[in-house]
C-alpha cells in the first residue's frame, strides 16, 4: 500500500452465512433439544480439521442454534477413515437430563 491511496470510511459488511446450513444446524438443535441427554449423529465431515472445527463450535455456542454456550456437547470420531460429530443437548445448565 502506498502513502498516496485513497481510503473512505465505512461499516464493513455483514458476514454471510449460508441459508442453508443455518437452517440445518436449527433443525438438529431443535431435535436435540427435545430429546435431552441422548447423543445423536450430525454428520460427516471432509477431514478431521471440519470435523473438530464442527464440533468446538457447538459446544461453544459459536453457531446460533447452539445458544448458549455450554448447553450442548459435541465430538468428533474418525471410524473407517469417515468423520463424524456426535452431539447432545444438556441443557442451559450444562448438566445432562
Amino acid at each position: 500500500m502506498t502513502s498516496h491511496a485513497k481510503i473512505h470510511f465505512e461499516d464493513p459488511p455483514i458476514r454471510q452465512q449460508k441459508t442453508e446450513k443455518r437452517s440445518r444446524h436449527q433443525q438438529i438443535a431443535a431435535k436435540l433439544r427435545k430429546r435431552p441427554g441422548e447423543w445423536a449423529w450430525i454428520g460427516t465431515y471432509k477431514n478431521g480439521a471440519s470435523m473438530s472445527a464442527t464440533a468446538y463450535h457447538i459446544r461453544r455456542g459459536n453457531i446460533a442454534a447452539y445458544v448458549p454456550e455450554g448447553s450442548f456437547e459435541a465430538i468428533g470420531r474418525t471410524v473407517d477413515g469417515k468423520h463424524g460429530v456426535w452431539a447432545r443437548y444438556v441443557g442451559e445448565g450444562g448438566a445432562t437430563a
